[in-house]
């Protein structure tokens, strides 16, 4: 039980980090490229089919 919370404050503080480094809310998916430039990013809940179809424009980027 310890070791969850550790690692579910580690997760809630990545979350805070990448946000306020991408400026983003959560939820936010951000596609970035080798060099860490963002492609694309979006906010908000994606129902399966959505996110596949982001996923598949990003690609094509």
């Amino acid at each position: 039980m310890k070791n969850s919370l550790i690692i579910s404050a580690g997760i809630a503080l990545l979350i805070l980090i990448v946000a306020n480094t991408f400026g983003t809310s959560y939820p936010s998916l951000i596609f970035v490229n080798g060099n860490g430039e963002i492609v694309a990013q979006t906010a908000g809940y994606h129902n399966p089919q959505e996110f596949i179809e982001l996923g598949k424009q990003v690609i094509k980027k």
